[in-house]
């Protein structure tokens, strides 16, 4: 599930990642190598990646796939054969899926509050 924030004015990344940071000090936040305008909300095994769109932000929850013990996982589970590997995944995906949501609607609230309005995408 994902969730698109259209904004009236989006905040840049830096306002954006200030709130986040401000309203849940127990996530941890990063940027992902590869796409320097989003932010990679961490919490154990679950994630929010939060991404700039034409209109305003889209949140979607997942596997944190930065931890290392998911990364462990998925190493142990290559070395036992590619199903291994997405049999592990699958299960981590399933039995977070509530904390993925749950996260997803918490980011999407602070920023709402703050900006503007939400609109629900890809239920």
């Amino acid at each position: 599930m994902a969730i698109t924030l259209h904004l009236p004015s989006p905040p840049s990344r830096e306002e954006l990642k200030r709130l986040i940071e401000e309203a849940f000090p127990r996530y941890k936040l990063k940027t992902p190598p590869l796409n320097p305008n989003a932010l990679m909300v961490q919490n154990g095994a679950s994630m929010v990646l939060v991404t700039r769109t034409s209109a305003g932000y889209k949140i979607s929850g997942g596997v944190n796939t930065a931890n290392i013990g998911i990364a462990l996982g998925v190493g142990i589970g290559v070395l036992l054969g590619f199903i291994g590997a997405l049999i592990f995944l699958l299960i981590v995906y399933v039995s977070n899926q509530d904390t993925f949501k749950r996260m997803e609607q918490e980011v999407a609230g602070v920023v709402r509050q703050e900006w503007g309005k939400m609109e629900q995408i890809n239920p």
